[in-house]
């Protein structure tokens, strides 16, 4: 029989009775006495490997653990359990997978950045509607190389400052498919002969730029609206408007509805609810929007006022 430094290597299956594992013997109590045989295994990564085997007869008993001993144990294990658990919904992960963050699990952290980026966003649409905006909407030719067909400005207040339909200067493009098979004017319904009367940009502009001028503009999906207002600007050979500064009230939507996406890394864009395709009716759905996020600050804190106890 082939040994490994005086000790016989055994096969698998059957290996000789009674020789136990170091496993089992500590499972039994005792510590194992001297080493009596090995048995060879195949470790697919890493080659073979040597499983050792002793005679139960010779195992050492342990010693029965203090009273000390058992406190600090048990705490061991209280503690090592506390820090697997997470302390709001009460979800005990597995030692191999301890995905607590800050404290909670992964589940309950984004419940809490959600609420608080939820509170953030509204403490910011608060102060912007405090403070005076305006909310503007524009509804285009297209999505690619586009012209504004109608165009509204609002105030904070609701009070309408500029509500014009705009002449393009290419009009054939409210009829060209977009990828879903959608023109334009299947979107907002407005044709190229409903505006065959109305004012070019170049026209609207000085009622245009007073309604902008120095202003905060909010604008629903700013990303769209802005550079396109821009280029149309300067296609027409028009000055800067000369706004403040701008706001997109999409993310702010979309941060207060607090749908995370963990494929894109931010909250998901919501549609406008109460929307109607009109540049109108887009910009007072915005506002809208705007005042429900402010609200929400009001009602939390008169829910912290009721928690309150009367002294």
């Amino acid at each position: 029989m082939a040994e490994v430094n005086g000790v016989p290597i055994c096969s698998w299956d059957p290996w000789p009775e009674p020789l136990v594992t170091k496993s089992q013997l500590s499972k039994a109590g005792f510590k194992p006495g001297p080493l009596r045989a090995v048995v060879r295994y195949s470790k697919s990564s890493t080659g073979d490997g040597y499983l050792h085997l002793f005679n139960p007869d010779e195992g050492i008993r342990r010693k029965p653990p203090t009273e000390k001993q058992i406190a600090a144990r048990a705490k061991r294990k209280a503690d090592e359990l506390k820090a697997r658990t997470c302390p709001q919904c009460g979800f005990v992960y597995s030692k191999r997978h301890i995905r607590l963050n800050g404290g909670i699990c992964e589940e309950c952290w984004w419940g809490v950045k959600a609420t608080n980026d939820r509170q953030a966003v509204a403490e910011i649409v608060a102060q912007v509607l405090q403070g005076g905006c305006v909310i503007l909407d524009m509804e285009t030719t297209g999505l690619y190389n586009a012209e504004p067909v109608e165009i509204a400005v609002l105030d904070h207040t609701g009070a309408v400052l500029f509500n014009s339909r705009v002449k393009p200067l290419r009009p054939e493009r409210l009829s060209v498919k977009g990828e879903y098979g959608e023109t334009a004017t299947d979107i907002h319904g407005i044709t190229a002969e409903d505006l065959a009367n109305a004012p070019s940009f170049g026209e609207i502009y000085p009622a245009l730029y007073e309604a902008l001028h120095g202003k905060h503009v909010v604008i629903y999906n700013e990303a769209f609206d802005l550079p396109l207002l821009t280029a149309t600007r300067q296609e027409w050979y028009c000055p800067s408007f000369g706004y403040e500064q701008s706001s997109c009230a999409m993310l702010w939507y979309a941060q207060f509805c607090g749908d995370w996406s963990s494929y894109f890394q931010s909250y998901r864009w919501q549609p406008l609810p109460g929307g109607d395709h009109s540049a109108l009716g887009d910009a007072r759905a915005t506002l809208e929007v705007l005042r429900e996020m402010a609200a929400s600050l009001n009602e939390k804190t008169q829910e912290k006022n009721h928690a309150m106890p009367n002294v």
